[in-house]
């Protein structure tokens, strides 16, 4: 190891002890935040104050249980925090330790609040990692601190310095990045860029189902032989020519059409270009200008990948290049949004709001951020962030905006997205709702008559006539409607018409239930009915 990493690693470790201004948006959680997520004490102890963030009241784990059923201490012997818990607000928590000898490695402590846990970093001193592979680094206990060394495949964020490194083994995720001094929110000081090899060292956590290594210190970087110079780009549905340009120093370059995309990538031709050298750069780069065909896209919007490497002697790079391709929005049923893969390809749907998350400090309205559960004939979507419109800003109040609520039937368009192995879509834009008046019956049965004004009633089932169409009388403490025709989901004839689907049995609903549904203010020689109604929910 070069001399200076050697001091790097050191004041890297010392300089997490000390944050001018704390930045809570850096521990991800809405519920308890913190101030920094590494402590570091020095060899000749002391202590060290964070903040916690909490909107509820948190504490420590203090004990976990061994292969025996027995708590045992999970906060080591050298340190003392405290206070070891708290409630809601800010909270000031020191982390104390005596004189040591030698660095104690980092060690990954838990705090949790609700049913969210936080992770935190403490360790005194330096203490060296063995080097590992993303294997060993995935495969290990979260807490303990890795060196790894991989090539930088794709960079996520340039300000903490969020990115992926590959092995052979594997790949992790690293999730913020000191800068030569130690410091955070340096990243683009380091120069690193995909394709470098890169070695680094840091703490294991896991967030989800994401391996990451936490705040890592760089130790070494070799450049990549190869640097991809076209920007990423967006390619229209209608397909057409991609040219990539490649700089790069080693013996040629290469390109390989990875399996997954070969059936709408097709390689053309490669062009070289050999450097002038001058006085100024005697030993210029070659470029390579890579030609593919790429065909018309007539599904969602796509991703494709292409991986170039240029190698010399004992020493290769490897990078690789993304570009999207537009497509159609495919109008989905909610089966067909769970079971698709996670990406950028667009979705629009149309269901029944039968949940919606409320605002964890005041539960009489919806959070701002538009999180609800639409549901159809073929399952449910969780719709993770509501959006006022195609690219529109996050935590509008859009629900709250639009008077969305039970029972409505909303229309949105978003990419499918996974949190922990549950399929939802993220961050989708409203299109329309039909906007139900919620109403008892009696204002029900007062109502002018409307084809296009649905009302969304609450009651109990009594003399149900038909289960094949769903004919049922309902009742409120204001009277009771007669309801002709009852569906899960509503569907449309050619002629837009509405269609009967004879759903009904499968709703298993019984004189006695008591169930929430919608439908028109309508009537029959006289005689006032609901009709072309849906199923909300049953009590």
């Amino acid at each position: 190891m070069k001399l200076k990493y050697i001091f790097t690693a050191l004041f890297a470790t010392l300089a997490l002890a000390v944050a001018c201004e704390p930045d809570y948006s850096e521990t991800k959680l809405e519920e308890i935040q913190l101030s920094q997520s590494t402590v570091a004490i020095p060899l000749a102890g002391g202590s060290q104050t964070i903040t916690v963030r909490a909107s509820d009241s948190w504490s420590f784990v203090l004990t976990e249980k061994n292969k025996n059923g027995e708590d045992v201490s999970v906060i080591p012997s050298w340190l003392t925090i405290s206070p070891t818990s708290g409630s809601a607000g800010e909270t000031k928590v020191t982390f104390s330790a005596n004189p040591a000898v030698a660095g104690s490695g980092a060690q990954s402590l838990k705090i949790t609040c609700g049913v969210m846990t936080q992770y935190l970093t403490v360790l005194q001193g330096v203490r060296t990692a063995e080097p590992s592979t993303c294997a060993q680094v995935i495969a290990g206990p979260d807490g303990k601190t890795f060196q790894v060394t991989g090539v930088c495949t794709s960079i996520v964020n340039t300000t903490y310095g969020n990115w992926y490194l590959q092995d052979k083994t594997g790949t992790i995720y690293i999730y913020g990045t000191l800068d030569k001094k130690g410091a955070e929110k340096n990243f683009t000081s380091l120069g690193l860029e995909v394709g470098d090899v890169v070695t680094v060292e840091g703490p294991k956590t896991t967030y989800g189902s994401v391996i990451e290594l936490v705040n890592v210190m760089v130790i070494k970087i070799e450049k990549s032989l190869l640097k991809v110079t076209t920007p990423a780009v967006t390619l229209p549905k209608e397909g057409g020519e991609l040219a990539v340009k490649a700089a790069y120093k080693g013996n040629g370059a290469y390109a390989t059409i990875p399996a997954e995309y070969a059936d709408w990538i097709s390689y053309v031709t490669t062009e070289y270009i050999p450097g002038v050298p001058t006085k100024i750069v005697p030993n210029p780069s070659d470029t390579a200008v890579f030609k593919f065909n790429i065909a018309p896209n007539e599904a969602g919007s796509r991703t494709g990948t292409l991986t170039f490497s240029s190698s010399s002697g004992k020493t290769s790079s490897n990078v690789s290049y993304s570009f999207t391709q537009e497509g159609s929005i495919v109008e989905a049923t909610a089966e067909m949004i769970n079971n698709a893969p996670d990406g950028p390809a667009l979705f629009k749907y149309s269901g029944i709001v039968t949940n919606i998350v409320m605002d964890k400090n005041d539960p009489t309205k919806p959070n701002k951020y538009g999180n609800f559960h639409l549901a159809d004939a073929t399952g449910t979507v969780y719709v993770y962030g509501l959006l006022p419109e195609e690219g529109g800003a996050k935590g509008q109040n859009v629900i709250t905006a639009k008077g969305i609520k039970i029972g409505d039937i909303v229309t949105v368009i978003g990419p499918k997205g996974s949190y922990k192995g549950s399929p939802q879509l993220v961050d989708a834009w409203y299109v329309s709702h039909n906007n139900v008046i919620v109403s008892t019956v009696a204002d029900f049965l007062a109502a002018a008559e409307s084809k296009t004004q649905y009302y969304r009633l609450t009651g109990t089932v009594s003399n149900i006539t038909s289960t094949t169409y769903g004919n049922f009388d309902l009742t409120d403490e204001t009277g009771t409607v007669y309801f002709y025709g009852l569906v899960n989901f509503p569907t449309y004839k050619a002629d837009g018409k509405f269609s009967n689907n004879k759903s009904f049995e499968s709703l298993d609903i019984k004189d006695g239930d008591k169930i929430t549904v919608c439908g028109l203010r309508s009537s029959y020689k006289g005689n006032t009915q609901a009709t072309e109604s849906y199923f909300v929910m049953k009590e």
